[in-house]
C-alpha cells in the first residue's frame, strides 16, 4: 500500500512513531538531574530525526505542533516508565 503525502494515515504512523522513539529518551531524561548536559541532550537530540521524519512525509510546517505534541507526550510517558522499574 503506498502512501501519499498528507495521508492521514501516514500523518499517524509518524506520530506513533515519534511517540515510540521518544520513548528511551524521556526515560533517559528522568536519570538526569535537570539542567545538565545530559538532561538537555535527552530532551533534544531526537528532534532531528522527528523534523527529518516530518519531511521524509511532506507534512509542512503547521503540524509542527501535532509532532511537538507527541514528543512531549513521549517524554512524559518515558519518564513515568522509568519511575515504574
Amino acid at each position: 500500500m503506498a502512501y501519499s503525502a498528507n495521508s492521514p494515515v501516514l500523518l499517524a504512523v509518524l506520530l506513533s512513531a515519534t511517540f515510540v522513539l521518544t520513548l528511551p529518551f524521556g526515560a533517559w531524561r528522568a536519570r538526569c538531574r535537570k539542567f545538565t548536559l545530559k538532561w538537555w541532550l535527552a530532551i533534544h537530540l531526537i528532534i532531528p530525526v522527528i523534523i527529518l521524519m516530518r519531511m521524509w512525509g511532506g507534512f509542512s510546517y503547521s503540524y509542527i505542533p501535532l509532532f511537538l505534541a507527541s514528543t512531549v507526550l513521549g517524554q512524559i510517558a518515558g519518564g513515568k516508565i522509568k519511575q515504574y522499574k
